[in-house]
């Protein structure tokens, strides 16, 4: 599958704006969303969003016409984000946009959510995310601890992943700390 830059992005997104005749709404998670708002640089093949899409169907062929991008955009099936992920969204390029309104999840939000599969790609765009925005350990460890309990996977699969990903970011001492803690909030 192509894979797309955050420049074709952009360039597909305004073209999206640029076909519709009413205020719309799109919501981008995942990879797209860590290249858009937080400079990860891999490219993406889709973008995925949390809400549905089906209101901007006729101008995403449009916008695919005239780009030449054909880059998928769909409403995931299933992803897991902190509670009120919803009320801490950002919103991206407001003035790039005329009846468009793209927003994405806040930093620590979509690390959560990147979290969840943790695949050497979204591992990757944890560290970028990590290093833009300067997100500590401990920030992470709260958010997990307080809003990420509702989640798909089994408690200890997410644990463990959350746990890999705080060692890999932060060193083995970060991890200790954070596993001690979960223990102490069980």
């Amino acid at each position: 599958m192509k894979r797309y830059s955050e420049a074709q992005i952009v360039e597909f997104l305004k073209a999206i704006d640029r076909n519709l005749s009413s205020k719309q709404e799109i919501i981008i998670i995942g990879g797209t969303a860590a290249t858009l708002a937080y400079k990860f640089k891999e490219a993406t093949q889709d973008i995925d969003t949390a809400n549905s899409v089906e209101k901007l169907k006729s101008a995403i062929k449009k916008a695919a016409k005239e780009t030449g991008f054909d880059i998928p955009v769909s409403k995931s099936g299933v992803f897991d984000a902190p509670y009120d992920y919803e009320s801490r969204l950002v919103p991206y390029g407001v003035k790039l946009f005329r009846n468009l309104s793209v927003k994405v999840p806040e930093a620590i939000d979509l690390i959560m959510m990147k979290m969840m599969r943790l695949e050497a790609h979204d591992l990757s765009a944890i560290k970028q995310i990590i290093a833009e925005k300067s997100v500590t350990a401990d920030k992470l460890l709260k958010r997990f601890t307080s809003e990420m309990d509702h989640v798909t996977k089994t408690r200890s699969d997410v644990e463990f992943n959350f746990l890999a990903m705080i060692e890999d970011c932060f060193g083995a001492a970060a991890k200790n700390k954070c596993a001690t803690n979960l223990l102490r909030n069980k």
